[in-house]
């Protein structure tokens, strides 16, 4: 394939680029992704071509010139070109494959990935095209320096590719409350090439790599839904009903802000513990970050109602033997 077919198929794909911009935000990258096509188009016929350029300066200075020229063009050009077409590629990803909001950092993965390889696919087009050396050595080469790296970045890279699963099976993404093998509890607030970073309640900030992030059992409170079933346990004393304290403990759960009555508020009696009767109170949250706070507010709510019924908590029993003291040996 010629260089002009080349300049033409990229100058199609700027095309697209600036067409699939809003007129805003994108209109100074339009224009200049326009320029950059035309630019592509009027010197493809001149790159990599001496001869053509003699014909344009008309022998008027020296062929070094003309060499030198020559190659900073097809150079640029290719350089060029692989920017023309990583941004197609932007596009793509922000338009079609991760349009939603909640994706910036998957498609700035995967677009960085495959920017990185049109970069050095560019590489070895001006080795070969512009300057006619073969690539052989420069694959066999960077052959060698890929297993030697890899092994120097052994756990870098599988930190990248655990990123790179994450990505693709979305097992959370930024914004989301989750809890990392139940005991990191917080929200999502980046998955980049490394690490997911993670704010907890307390405002820190904890920085997680992927490949443990792949390894360990995560909970996601905000999948299938952001409702939450939280249990409040309490021991009582068994000599009142207990149906008497279930209809308590449900009435305070409902009056509780932030409490869903649909499903409403359940308590079950579940055991006699050492003291008493253990109840257990289920109540629905409408979303778990505000677990905390509806939490306490149940609480609070369950304290008073109790008090109010004059129900009070089981009082722990304890058996004392008083033993005689001996007497003391005569």
């Amino acid at each position: 394939m010629s260089l002009g077919w080349i300049a033409i198929i990229l100058l199609a794909l700027a095309v697209l680029v600036a067409a699939s911009g809003e007129v805003g935000p994108l209109r100074r990258e339009r224009r200049l992704t326009l320029g950059t096509a035309t630019l592509l188009f009027l010197t493809a016929a001149l790159v990599g071509n001496e001869s053509a350029l003699l014909r344009a300066f008309d022998h008027q200075v020296s062929d070094v010139f003309v060499l030198v020229l020559s190659r900073s063009i097809g150079t640029v050009w290719w350089l060029v070109a692989a920017w023309l077409l990583t941004s197609f590629l932007e596009t793509v990803f922000r338009r079609i494959i991760f349009p939603s909001a909640g994706q910036p950092r998957a498609r700035k993965l995967f677009s960085d990935l495959l920017a990185a390889l049109i970069y050095l696919l560019a590489l070895f087009g001006i080795a070969t095209f512009v300057f006619g050396q073969p690539v052989t050595g420069l694959v066999a080469t960077s052959g060698v320096l890929a297993i030697v790296l890899g092994l120097a970045l052994q756990s870098t890279l599988s930190d990248l590719f655990s990123g790179l699963a994450l990505n693709i099976e979305l097992p959370f993404r930024a914004g989301d409350w989750i809890t990392v093998a139940g005991e990191v509890d917080g929200m999502v607030i980046e998955i980049n090439w490394r690490a997911t970073r993670i704010q907890s309640r307390a405002g820190d900030l904890m920085v997680i790599p992927n490949s443990v992030m792949t390894k360990v059992r995560v909970t996601n409170h905000y999948l299938p839904s952001r409702r939450h079933v939280s249990t409040l346990r309490v021991e009582l004393d068994d000599k009142i009903d207990p149906e008497t304290v279930i209809q308590t403990l449900q009435a305070a759960a409902t009056a509780s802000t932030g409490v869903l009555g649909d499903p409403s508020p359940e308590a079950v009696a579940r055991r006699y513990g050492d003291a008493g009767i253990v109840y257990e109170l289920y109540f629905t949250i409408d979303d778990y970050a505000r677990t905390v706070r509806i939490e306490s507010d149940v609480l609070r709510n369950v304290w008073g109602a109790l008090n109010k019924a004059g129900i009070h908590g089981a009082a722990p029993r304890q058996d004392i033997t008083l033993v005689p003291p001996k007497a003391p040996p005569k």
